[in-house]
Order: C-alpha cells, then sequence, then structure tokens
C-alpha cells in the first residue's frame, strides 16, 4: 500500500506565491539539492494528485518544459480532482469528481508507489 505524501514548495518566510498567483521564485537549478531530492521523490512516485487549476497551470509549464523533472512530471499518472468537469490537456491525466477520501483509498491499494500530492 502506498502512502500519501504532500510536497510544498514554501519559503523560510511563509512566502508561496505572488499576489497575481505567479511562481516565478520556483525556479530552480537542475544541479541543486532541491532538484534531486524532486526526483528521488518523483522516483517513488505511482500517482499526482492536485486539484484543476494548480493541473492546468502545472501542464502548460511542465508540458513545454526541458528541465530534469519535466520527463517524470509529464509520464508519471495524474489524478486530477474537479467538480467542474474540466479537459486538462496534458499527458496522463484522469479527471475525477469522485471524493477525495474514496479515491486515495483506491489509489493505495491499487499501488505500492506514493501518492504525491
Amino acid at each position: 500500500m502506498g502512502k500519501m505524501v504532500v510536497a510544498t514548495s514554501i519559503s523560510v518566510d511563509g512566502f508561496m506565491g505572488r499576489p497575481d498567483g505567479s511562481l516565478d521564485w520556483l525556479r530552480m537549478n537542475p544541479e541543486s539539492e532541491h532538484a534531486r531530492n524532486q526526483l528521488e521523490l518523483l522516483g517513488g512516485t505511482g500517482t499526482i494528485v492536485v486539484g484543476s487549476r494548480t493541473a492546468a497551470d502545472m501542464a502548460a509549464h511542465w508540458s513545454v518544459s526541458d528541465e530534469p523533472l519535466a520527463e517524470p512530471m509529464n509520464t508519471l499518472p495524474k489524478l486530477v480532482f474537479s467538480s467542474r468537469g474540466v479537459t486538462i490537456d496534458w499527458t496522463n491525466v484522469q479527471v475525477t469528481a469522485g471524493g477525495l477520501r474514496d479515491e486515495i483509498e483506491r489509489l493505495k491499494r491499487e499501488d505500492d508507489r506514493d501518492i504525491v500530492a
């Protein structure tokens, strides 16, 4: 049974995003320890779980990126939660309006790898 892992990038002073929602400060050196840690995390990941707005933002970035994280981000299965019936133009995406708890429990039963949100 996989475990649920919550991965959040946040600065030491609690900063997550600019008022306009941009996350431009998250650009990382591909040779950095942070990049290596992210690649290691994704190496043990079976599914990425996000909401539809985050999925749309991630798809826009990762689908055209040549960063080392792009390959796992584009190929790993993504489960996108949305009550609005959206379509996400990205590889390996399943959109669900199902209950969060039920879907996570199902993923845990089906895959021994981690579920990353």
